[in-house]
């Protein structure tokens, strides 16, 4: 029971009805306890609101003004690249002990045109427990750098592994660690050829 730091005081006549105390006791319960439940469910979320959320990956490369672009680490996460019935290479993330960074850039679609859609991807797979790198050409082999250019783009679309460029991975602090990636695909023409920006562990 709750005890009043202001007691109510009650005319003689209430105080002798029992039926009207009981009502009133019962009525000071039910205010108090929903009171205490308002003020604890708000400094439950004032403190839940005050606490900084760790974003774990800060884009920093430059987009293009005609689309949007992500940067995101997919954990616990890796490449295994396969080839259609065709004899064309494309990846399938597959769940694994490793983790995968992927960027991507997607264009806004043309109003009024169809088939208007174009997107690029780069994918590299990184060690989680050894992801500094500082590597190059051929060396990119061990990320499985993957680029794709993705659209309606006859004999110039598909997936496309990198062995031009060259890949940075260094740790800032504790958990946090910076990507610095640029490449060159000679296959198809691209528009995105750097990436870089920190990430989470």
């Amino acid at each position: 029971m709750f005890k009043l730091i202001y007691p109510i005081k009650l005319t003689p006549y209430l105080q002798n009805n029992k039926e009207i105390k009981s009502i009133v006791k019962r009525f000071i319960f039910v205010y108090m306890k929903t009171h205490l439940i308002v003020v604890f469910c708000t400094l439950f979320f004032a403190c839940k609101s005050g606490q900084q959320t760790n974003v774990s990956e800060k884009l920093e490369s430059l987009c293009p003004n005609d689309g949007t672009c992500s940067f995101e680490v997919l954990k616990n996460k890796s490449i295994d690249l396969k080839f259609d019935g065709l004899g064309q290479l494309y990846p399938d993330i597959i769940d694994s002990n490793k983790m995968v960074v992927k960027f991507e850039y997607k264009r806004n679609e043309i109003p009024n045109t169809a088939d208007s859609g174009y997107r690029e991807i780069i994918y590299l797979e990184l060690e989680p427990n050894k992801p500094e790198l500082d590597i190059n050409d051929s060396e990119l082999e061990i990320t499985k750098a993957l680029f794709a250019r993705l659209c309606f783009c006859r004999g110039q679309t598909g997936y496309y592994r990198i062995n031009k460029g060259s890949l940075s991975v260094k740790g800032i602090k504790e958990g946090l660690y910076r990507l610095e990636f640029s490449f060159n695909i000679g296959e198809v023409p691209q528009i995105i050829n750097s990436v870089s920006g920190n990430f989470n562990i």
